[in-house]
């Protein structure tokens, strides 16, 4: 049996809702929390009678910046390995870089690379 971990996808949108789907169909993840996720993210969305290997379970975080702080604890208190960032204004203000520097993966530039594109 592989050592599966959870992974959080942040966002409401049909791209964020795409990446949890997908990432709900890895061996590796044991779950996919979904914050604040939408309609798509429901139970028995990417469970094993969808062809899922992952739940998909929508996740309510409060997602305010600048620190972060329900979503450092929630990922920690999870064991979160991987956050996939994707809003354009949350990279903006600086999710990627206060998740790093609490050792938590992140799929997202930092907050000055972000900047150049918003």
């Amino acid at each position: 049996a592989r050592f599966q971990k959870p992974v959080l996808v942040l966002g409401a949108g049909a791209r964020e809702h795409a990446l949890a789907w997908k990432l709900s169909k890895s061996v590796e993840i044991s779950c996919v929390y979904v914050a604040p996720g939408n309609g798509g993210t429901c139970p028995g969305a990417g469970s094993r009678e969808d062809g899922g290997n992952a739940p998909l379970v929508r996740q309510a975080l409060e997602v305010q910046g600048p620190d972060f702080t329900e979503v450092v604890s929630f990922c920690q208190e999870e064991d979160v390995q991987l956050v996939v960032v994707g809003p354009e204004a949350m990279l903006a203000e600086g999710i990627a870089d206060v998740l790093r520097s609490n050792g938590i993966h992140v799929f997202g530039p930092s907050k000055a690379a972000a900047n150049i594109e918003s």
